[in-house]
């Protein structure tokens, strides 16, 4: 059985027909077994395991990357400045102000971190990085952080269509319209 197993044969057959059987479909077990095991092993040890991706602020640190934002000094970047979280405040401290280019150029190279805007760099690598294929050499990470910048309507004082203008809007919210519509347009 060893033998048959380890593909060392023995070196003769039975004469009983029962027991020839009994080996032959011993045999192939062992056949599939082994080809099982190679074929796994194979492709185990020559296909390289993927990292995990950075999702988050604390991924970012802890891999010890670089990151940066475009000189534009928005909401964002109020929001990283004035933020009490320990570790907003070393994304803050680590932050390298570059323009897009330098920045998309970076991030092919490799260990570097853009922050930006969800629709806005979608649209940009959409428009500029992606191919007729649909390939893009991006990963945008999962986690969104809210910033917000005192985004507003305006109306007049006492207008009859706000209350059911904001009952609306906040259904378009919640129903996931909005993403759909954005998701869709990019």
């Amino acid at each position: 059985s060893w033998a048959i197993l380890l593909e060392d044969p023995p070196p003769r057959m039975p004469a009983n027909v029962s027991t020839q059987v009994l080996i032959g479909w011993w045999w192939i077990f062992c056949l599939i077994v082994t080809i099982t095991y190679r074929s796994s092993l194979v492709a185990h040890l020559t296909v390289p395991g993927m990292s995990l991706p950075l999702d988050s602020f604390e991924d970012l640190i802890q891999a010890k990357w670089s990151w940066g934002m475009e000189p534009n000094y928005g909401s964002g970047w109020e929001w990283l400045s004035s933020n009490e979280n320990p570790t907003a405040k070393q994304i803050f401290k680590g932050l390298q102000i570059r323009e897009l280019s330098e920045q998309m150029q970076r991030v092919q190279e490799g260990s570097y971190a853009f922050l930006s805007w969800k629709y806005y760099i979608r649209s940009i690598i959409a428009n500029q990085y992606t191919n007729d294929r649909g390939y893009q050499p991006f990963y945008t990470a999962q986690n969104e952080y809210f910033n917000y910048g005192g985004y507003a309507w305006s109306y007049r004082k006492g207008a009859p269509f706000l209350r059911r203008f904001d009952e609306m809007t906040l259904r378009l919210v919640e129903s996931g319209a909005i993403t759909h519509w954005m998701d869709r347009l990019i």
